[in-house]
């Protein structure tokens, strides 16, 4: 074949370049791995942190906190009232 000039090897490699590049860099599976799965993943990592614990968690913890100080706040007022009401009579 190669003797005997019946097949280039110079076309044969242009012909099966794109195959041999495929196949070299191993069907691009560390690329789509790294930049569309991993990144992916830390896109939506990202966004469901906000979303989950800034405001549902943080949101919560804080609406549990406005309900306390207005309940002391409500006691306070109650103890105080009483104790002016025990001091004029």
């Amino acid at each position: 074949m190669y003797v005997k000039k019946f097949v280039d090897p110079n076309t044969l490699y242009e012909l099966f370049k794109p195959i041999h590049t495929l196949m070299k860099s191993q069907f691009y599976t560390e690329y789509i791995y790294h930049n569309i799965i991993a990144k992916g993943y830390l896109v939506i990592s990202r966004l469901v942190y906000k979303a989950v614990d800034l405001i549902i968690i943080d949101g919560f913890v804080n609406g549990v906190a406005k309900i306390f100080m207005i309940l002391v706040r409500f006691v306070w007022e109650f103890i105080v009232y009483k104790v002016y009401i025990y001091n004029i009579t």
